[in-house]
């Protein structure tokens, strides 16, 4: 989850909260020094991001956070290897 508007942080503990008592695994982390938006790494992928919404972006916390975009991109392909290849019988 990332910061934002404010409301991300309390609905980021009722959905972790929610799979909890649902029994279901999760991964569930803040990162507090990234918004929305901090996987997107538009400019990095070689994509031109139009002059307005590249400020827009940053003025707003919305744009690429590379330490937190690292370790969501981590934990998600370790979620979905524990996760997926375990659904289809894999290795």
């Amino acid at each position: 989850m990332a910061r934002g508007m404010g409301c991300e942080k309390a609905l980021g503990r009722a959905f972790a909260t929610a799979l909890t008592a649902a029994g279901v695994e999760h991964d569930v982390k803040e990162y507090p020094g990234a918004g929305h938006g901090f996987l997107n790494d538009h400019e990095g992928a070689g994509d031109k991001v139009p002059l307005l919404l590249a400020v827009v972006g940053r003025l707003s916390g919305a744009s690429y956070h590379e330490a937190s975009a690292q370790d969501a991109r981590r934990r998600i392909l370790a979620f979905f290897d524990a996760h997926l290849k375990a659904a289809e019988g894999g290795p």
